[in-house]
Formats: structure tokens, C-alpha cells, sequence
């Protein structure tokens, strides 16, 4: 009986050694291979490629935008800071362009419609037109909201404040339906209108740019400078 308990404990402490010893083996044969990503935001391209290469880290720059940060230094990465990870993985980083600015053109004196061509081309986006009677033709831009010269940074939103003709004789609203918006711009123009929100719905029958319905009925007596919204087939 003594014998059989000699051979079982011998067995159990064998067991355990076995155990243990592996959970610690296997512990620290993983651990040596994990670490945390490290913080790169800040760094410069070449200070963080330094810096994961002493870690065993591989860098790879997956993109360029515009941040608050200064030109050339990473503001984001991918795995986050502090992220477990094997060594030799790679980590992508954006880097900054840095702080994006638009100067605000002088748009003063400009027929909208120009006017609103140069805003998109300048990627200025207009988030508000504003009218009053002013004495210079009509459909004018008499000032902006960010004034001209004003640098946006991370923003590109401006308002136009724009000319209403006096009052003169009414006029005849014209016929827009069915013909293009190229077409029923030019006659707005002509008949001093001036072409407000343009709303968009899909129409199989129709050709795209084709006018739908207009805010005023044609035939209708009005003012100059009253503001028509049209709607366009897409």
C-alpha cells in the first residue's frame, strides 16, 4: 500500500512539473514575441520608421491628408497605440499635409453664376445666398461672408450677398418647361430673374438637365429679381 502511494505521488509531481513547467515555457515563448504599438502621432516619417525598427516593427505610409498637425508628421496609425501585436508586423501611418486653407477670392461685382463657378473651382462651397436692392445691376455679388482675402483653414464655407434690381415694371414669367437648364438659365437672365435652388428627381421619360417644374407659373406677372427654383430631371 505504502508502494502504491510512493508510485502515484511520484506520477502526480511529475504531472505537475510538466504542467507548470510548460504554462511557463509557453508564457514566456509568447510573450517574447508580443509587444505594444507604439505613438507615433508627431513623428516625422523617418523618426518613425527609426523607431519601429527598433521594435521590430515594419512602417508603410498609407495615405497623405490635411491635419492640425505640421507638414510631414504622422497623425494617425493603424494598429492604435498600445495595441498587442507580434513583432515584425507592419504598421501603416497617414501623414499630415498639414492645415488645410482656402483664400477667399474677391467675388465683388461677379454675375452669380460665375461667381459660383469659381467657388467650386476654388473648392469653396456656398452655404448661404442672401438678396437686398442695391444700386448695381442685378444678380450681382455685392460681398462675401468670409470677406476676400480671408485664409480658411480646415473649413470652406462661405455665404454671397448678392444685388435685387429696383422696383420696375412687372414682367412676364417665361416658359421653362422642357427645355435644358443651360437654356432656362440664360432665359432667366434675359428676362431678370435670377435661378434659385434647383432640386433634382430622377424621370425615365426625360432626358437629364430637363426642366420639370418651376417655383412661378409662366404667364404670371413679376417683379425683377424675384429668385425661381426649378426642378431638373436627373
Amino acid at each position: 500500500m505504502k508502494k502504491y502511494i510512493f508510485y502515484l505521488a511520484t506520477v502526480l509531481f511529475l504531472c505537475m512539473s510538466i504542467y507548470f513547467g510548460g504554462a511557463v515555457f509557453f508564457k514566456f515563448f509568447f510573450n517574447s514575441f508580443v509587444i505594444e504599438t507604439p505613438d507615433l502621432s508627431g513623428l516625422s516619417f523617418e523618426q518613425a520608421d527609426s523607431a519601429l525598427k527598433k521594435a521590430d516593427l515594419v512602417l508603410k505610409k498609407a495615405g497623405e491628408d490635411f491635419s492640425q498637425l505640421t507638414a510631414g508628421k504622422v497623425y494617425s496609425q493603424m494598429p492604435e497605440p498600445g495595441s498587442k501585436i507580434k513583432k515584425g508586423r507592419t504598421i501603416r501611418v497617414w501623414v499630415s499635409k498639414g492645415r488645410k486653407q482656402v483664400v477667399v477670392p474677391n467675388f465683388s461685382g461677379m454675375d452669380l453664376f460665375n461667381a459660383k463657378v469659381l467657388a467650386e473651382r476654388q473648392g469653396l462651397i456656398i452655404k448661404h445666398i442672401s438678396y437686398t436692392k442695391k444700386d448695381v445691376a442685378y444678380n450681382k455679388v455685392i460681398t462675401t461672408d468670409p470677406a476676400p482675402g480671408t485664409v480658411l483653414y480646415n473649413t470652406n464655407i462661405v455665404s454671397f450677398l448678392v444685388s435685387l434690381p429696383e422696383d420696375g415694371d412687372l414682367i412676364i414669367m417665361p416658359e421653362l418647361l422642357g427645355v435644358d437648364l443651360w437654356e432656362a438659365r440664360k432665359t432667366l437672365s434675359n428676362y431678370r430673374l435670377i435661378l434659385g435652388e434647383i432640386e433634382y428627381i430622377d424621370d425615365v421619360d426625360l432626358e437629364s438637365n430637363i426642366v420639370i417644374d418651376a417655383s412661378v407659373q409662366s404667364g404670371e406677372r413679376i417683379k425683377p429679381g424675384t429668385v425661381i427654383n426649378l426642378t431638373i430631371s436627373r
